[in-house]
This record gives structure tokens, C-alpha cells and sequence, in this order.
């Protein structure tokens, strides 16, 4: 016996150890540092880790960990290296690399600076020839950079990089032994270079890893090919029949989710520059947070980013629930939950169940759109781009609950003008949108738990689990391609003090850009005519309104904060436009028109886009292809899910027979 369940409790410092890691993060933000030694810190905390909890876990017993103890220590280490002959493991190969690679290292980079010293600081005769807040440097880079180059060939010229580098190796050495002990917790033997080969050779009893392919932790069968029909390259599809397990997948599929979010959040947080707008550095998740009213003020400008820092922690101690809820379903919970937890369990024919599970996703969906409008209610507002003056966080106080207001985008025309949901410009109709959404979700919910599925509905829809995938696959689909058009086109869910301008708006912000300049220069911006015969400057739409003239003529139904008020009844007004353009409008304006979301080496509607030095990826650009990307992906996987979930369901799966396939008649190529 090694551990034992008091090891378990003694684990408990490791929160600690992780909130000291937050905490240098936290006081490295506020002193304005790089985040760099929390990151280091990680390494230490990831060895720690590993060996008292994840290894324990994988051998399903927390005696398999060690002790603590100088004793205890020393017997664990030597049932490690005699069970998993470890000091041959690639993974502690680099371990041990980098912490002696770490200690050479700071040997010579000690040295090498007291040796290059050319002045004395104050301290130098107590052996500190260094003062910490010298403004200038009393050592010499050059002649250090010379010596190790004829000493090795090559050196560091950038103390940056040098300085990174040995932060890099003991790090990384250390990350990599964690992974190592992970992998022998989960008795992945490959690396166990015990010569168990020569055994077997010798005693035909002997059964190893490598002559049976059996796991040697008994808690990981029933999910080879023998047992479950798939490879482990189909993942999840060895789980069908195992509820318990699925489970553990999906909770610890949802901690990796959850940890990304509160990871990237805390990185574009460490990231952020407050003198620069969102879309300029390259962010997508700040922007979701300053929409929904946290952080910012009047104008979009930043003026809190700690509720961002919040978010990032929240979601990171999140993962770390739902990480250890997930390997704990995944190795030690119960492989089926049908059992000890009927009201979890399930089976993938039983249709009454199916729709109960529907019906309880539904409602939680519902609350899910109410938490919107909550926060847009009761607790601070959301950020209107269509505010008085250029835009700021308010509460929603007149909420539109018309259902034919509401039900009207659903029947707009996709196309020009009209342009379906993704048209909505008025935050009182997105939040009336959201309690019907909430509402018909929670009900339909209920109907689900309450009622058996009908008759036709048994007949038409395929009940089993690849089916079940394939809708949900086509459902997200839907959701990306919807999303897609949604952050390209629309400027009032997703503002373009965050996200930057749509494409038409950075094209019509030129068009005004240059009317601004030309009357002030004196051009009469009513009658110029262009080189097409149409107006220079304004010209009319076919309907009839008065529209900006030139090239961004295509765009002339855009809506944008800056632009509304200089219109009239019949367009834009010409009165308004000599008399009325704030100060605010054209630097909007001149903003938009050089932050085009468009890649484009000439113009696209008459913007240049690829202006030289300036390197500009738009918020807009990136979310619009990444979830087209991802729409039509999931597309794909909808179509392959429901093609084999229709052919089960029929009694045939198509596939070739491998000793039948026509190749193996054919004569070989060489």
C-alpha cells in the first residue's frame, strides 16, 4: 500500500498552488507584466498533478499514490521504476533534459553576464554589481553574443528570446513528464521498455501487453474492437451501449470547451491594449463580453477590463469541475447508468425517453435565452451601438413582444434589403425575440416530458443514436451558416465598435469619408457629377431615395448608427449633410473605411483594403469563415450520420467486402 484516501484530501493544496498561479497573473496584469511566470509556475503545479491525482485515478485506487514522507516517497518512486521501468520513458527522458538543461542554463547565462560586466554598480563590492532599477545596462551583449559564438558556432542576439528560452526548457521538460505519468495512469504501455518480449519468448504463459494487447487495468475493457465492433480511432462509437461512460465523454468534452473559453478570454485579456479598438488586436471573445454591457462605457470605450479577468477565471475553475466530473465518469464511475440511476439512464429505441431528454435540453435552452434578457432587463443592460452620441450600455426598458413584429423577420425575403432575421437593427426587437424564443423552448420542453411522440413521428423519424447525432449535427449546422451571415451582416447584435464594420458599412464610411473632405475643400456635393454621368457624391437608389454616389452604390440599404441621423424622409439630406456632421460621425467614419473586413489586394465596393504596413485581420472576417467552415462541415457529418443511420435502420450497411474488393485482382502497379 502506497497512498491512501488521505492523499485525496492532502490533493486539496493544489487548488492552492493553482491560486497562487492566478494570483501572479492577476498581479502581473495589474503591473502591466507578461504573464510568464504563472506560466511557469503551471509546470510544477502539472507534475503535481499528475502524479497525486491523475495517476491514482487511472489505476482506480488512490493507494497507487504516493505518500508523503521522505520514506513513503522513495517507496513510491521505486514501485514506479520497478512497475513502469520509467527512467527509460521518453517523457522523463525530457523531463530530466530539462531541468539539467535548465540548471546548465542558468550556469552559464550567470556567468556570462558577471563576466561581460564593464562597470561597477554601487554594490560591487558586496558582489551586487547590479542595481534593480539601473535605467541603463552595465553589461556588454555584444561581447557575450561574440564569445559563444566562437565558443559553439551560434548565440542568442535577442535577450528576449534568450530569457524565453530558459523559461522554455525547464517548462516544457516538466509538462512533459506530467504527460508521461498521465499516459502510465492510463497503463498506455508503450513506453515500458521492460524486455517482457524476451520473456514471452521464453514462457509461452507470459501474456503481455504487447503479445495480447490487453490493457492491463481491467476498469479500461469492453472498449477494444473485440468487444465493441469499433477501432479506437472511432472514439465515442465504442460507448454507444455504455451510458456511464458516454457520459464521462461528453462532461469531459464539455470541461475542454469550457477551458478554452475561460484560456482564450484570459489570453486576449493579458493581450489587451485599452488605447486600441477590439477589432484592431485581433480579438473574438472580448467583444462577445463589451456587447453584453460588461466593462464598457459611452462610445464602446473600455473602461473596466477586471468583469473580462472574471470571466476567464469563472470559466477556467468551471473546466476544472467538469474536467474532473469527466474522468471521474470515464474511469471510475459506473459503465452504465441504467442501474444505479435509472433517471439517467437510458436506451437509444426508447422513444418516450428520448423526447423526455429532448424536453429537458429544450428548457434548458430557454433559460439559457432568458439569462439574456435578464441582463438586458435587471441587471445592467447590454451595449446599444444605437444610442444618442455613438453608443452605450443601457437597460432595455420597452421590450417588443408583437408577434407579428417578432414573426415578421421569419417571413422576410433573404435577399437585398429585406435580408430575414439577420436584418433585425433594434435591440428592444432582439430581446422581445429572445423571451419568445425562451418561452416557446420552455414549453415545448415541457410538451416533450409530458407527452409521447405520435404515431407519424414514430413512423417517419430513424430512433437511434447515429440518428439522434445526425440531427443534432444538422441543427449546429443550421446554427453556423445562420451565425455566419449574422456577424457579417449585422451591425446592431454584434456592434461595430467591437467587432469592426461590416463590409458595406466600411465601403459607405468611405463614400462619406470623402464627402466630408471634398465640401470642406469646397465642392458643391449636391450636382458633382462622377465619371459615369451618376452623382459623385449622392445620386438616387432605383426607389427613389437620395444613396452616397460611386462604387458603394451597391450598398445602399446599410444601416449604421453614424449615418442615421443624416437622413430624411427621401434619403439622405442634403441640408443635414451640409449643416448637421458631428465631429463624432466623421471619425467613426474614417475608422470604418480604413478597417474593411475584406482581403482584397485592390478594392472590394470601392475600399481599399491591403493598405501597406498596416496588418489587419477584422473580428467580422475570421468569426464569418470560421463558422461557414464549420456549417458546412457539419453538413457534411449530418449527411454521413443520417446515410448510415437510414441504412441500419433498413437493415443493410453499405461497405465493401474486403475479400471481395475488385483491387485485389488487379496486377500489381510495379
Amino acid at each position: 500500500m502506497l497512498g491512501g484516501l488521505w492523499t485525496f484530501v492532502a490533493l486539496h493544496g493544489a487548488f492552492g498552488l493553482i491560486g497562487f498561479m492566478l494570483r501572479q497573473f492577476e498581479l502581473a496584469r495589474s503591473v502591466q507584466l507578461r504573464p510568464y511566470n504563472a506560466i511557469a509556475f503551471s509546470a510544477p503545479i502539472a507534475v503535481f498533478v499528475s502524479v497525486f491525482l491523475i495517476y491514482p485515478l487511472g489505476q482506480s485506487g488512490w493507494f497507487f499514490a504516493p505518500s508523503f514522507g521522505v520514506a513513503a516517497i522513495f517507496r513510491f518512486i521505486l514501485f514506479f521504476q520497478g512497475f513502469h521501468n520509467w527512467t527509460l520513458n521518453p517523457f522523463h527522458m525530457m523531463g530530466v533534459a530539462g531541468v539539467l538543461g535548465a540548471a546548465l542554463l542558468c550556469a552559464i547565462h550567470g556567468a556570462t553576464v558577471e563576466n561581460t560586466l564593464f562597470e561597477d554598480g554601487d554594490g560591487a563590492n558586496t558582489f551586487r554589481a547590479f542595481n534593480p532599477t539601473q535605467a541603463e545596462e552595465t553589461y556588454s551583449m555584444v561581447t557575450a553574443n561574440r564569445f559563444w559564438s566562437q565558443i559553439f558556432g551560434v548565440a542568442f542576439s535577442n535577450k528576449r528570446w534568450l530569457h524565453f528560452f530558459m523559461l522554455f526548457v525547464p517548462v516544457t521538460g516538466l509538462w512533459m513528464s506530467a504527460l508521461g505519468v498521465v499516459g502510465l495512469a492510463l497503463n498506455l504501455r508503450a513506453y515500458d521498455f521492460v524486455s517482457q518480449e524476451i520473456r514471452a519468448a521464453e514462457d509461452p504463459e507470459f501474456e503481455t501487453f504487447y503479445t495480447k494487447n490487453i490493457l492491463l487495468n481491467e476498469a479500461l475493457a469492453g472498449r477494444d474492437q473485440e468487444t465493441t465492433g469499433f477501432a479506437w480511432w472511432a472514439g465515442n462509437a465504442r460507448l454507444i451501449n455504455l451510458s456511464g461512460k458516454l457520459l464521462g465523454a461528453h462532461v469531459a468534452h464539455a470541461g475542454l470547451i469550457v477551458f478554452w473559453a475561460g484560456a482564450m478570454n484570459l489570453f486576449e485579456v493579458a493581450h489587451f491594449v485599452p488605447e486600441k479598438p477590439m477589432y484592431e488586436q485581433g480579438l473574438i471573445l472580448l467583444p462577445h463580453l463589451a456587447t453584453l454591457g460588461w466593462g464598457v462605457g459611452p462610445g464602446g470605450e473600455v473602461i473596466d477590463t477586471f468583469p473580462y479577468f472574471v470571466s476567464g477565471v469563472l470559466h477556467l475553475i468551471s473546466s476544472a469541475v467538469l474536467g474532473f466530473g469527466g474522468i471521474y465518469h470515464a474511469l471510475l464511475g459506473p459503465e452504465t447508468l441504467e442501474e444505479s440511476f435509472p433517471f439517467f439512464g437510458y436506451v437509444w429505441k426508447d422513444r418516450n425517453k428520448m423526447t423526455t431528454i429532448l424536453g429537458i435540453h429544450l428548457i434548458l435552452l430557454g433559460i439559457g435565452a432568458f439569462l439574456l434578457v435578464f441582463k438586458a432587463l435587471y441587471f445592467g443592460g447590454v451595449y446599444d451601438t444605437w444610442a444618442p452620441g455613438g453608443g452605450d450600455v443601457r437597460k432595455i426598458t420597452n421590450l417588443t413582444l408583437s408577434p407579428s413584429v417578432i414573426f415578421g423577420y421569419l417571413l422576410k425575403s433573404p435577399f437585398g434589403g429585406e435580408g430575414w432575421i439577420v436584418s433585425v437593427d433594434d435591440l428592444e426587437d432582439i430581446i422581445g425575440g429572445h423571451v419568445w424564443l425562451g418561452s416557446i423552448c420552455i414549453l415545448g420542453g415541457i410538451w416533450h416530458i409530458l407527452t409521447k411522440p405520435f404515431a407519424w413521428a414514430r413512423r417517419a423519424l430513424v430512433w437511434s443514436g447515429e440518428a439522434y447525432l445526425s440531427y443534432s449535427l444538422g441543427a449546429l449546422s443550421v446554427f453556423g451558416f445562420i451565425a455566419c451571415c449574422f456577424v457579417w451582416f449585422n451591425n446592431t447584435a454584434y456592434p461595430s465598435e467591437f467587432y469592426g464594420p461590416t463590409g458595406p458599412e466600411a465601403s459607405q464610411a468611405q463614400a462619406f469619408t470623402f464627402l466630408v473632405r471634398d465640401q470642406r475643400l469646397g465642392a458643391n456635393v449636391g450636382s458633382a457629377q462622377g465619371p459615369t454621368g451618376l452623382g459623385k457624391y449622392l445620386m438616387r437608389s432605383p426607389t427613389g431615395e437620395v444613396i452616397f454616389g460611386g462604387e458603394t452604390m451597391r450598398f445602399w440599404d446599410l444601416r449604421a448608427p453614424w449615418l442615421e441621423p443624416l437622413r430624411g424622409p427621401n434619403g439622405l439630406d442634403l441640408s443635414r449633410l451640409k449643416k448637421d456632421i458631428q465631429p463624432w460621425q466623421e471619425r467613426r467614419s474614417a475608422e470604418y473605411m480604413t478597417h474593411a473586413p475584406l482581403g482584397s489586394l485592390n478594392s472590394v465596393g470601392g475600399v481599399a483594403t491591403e493598405i501597406n504596413a498596416v496588418n489587419y485581420v477584422s473580428p467580422r472576417s475570421w468569426l464569418a469563415t470560421s463558422h461557414f467552415v464549420l456549417g458546412f462541415f457539419l453538413f457534411v457529418g449530418h449527411l454521413w450520420h443520417a446515410g448510415r443511420a437510414r441504412a441500419a435502420a433498413a437493415g443493410f450497411e453499405k461497405g465493401i467486402d474486403r475479400d471481395f474488393e475488385p483491387v485485389l485482382s488487379m496486377t500489381p502497379l510495379n
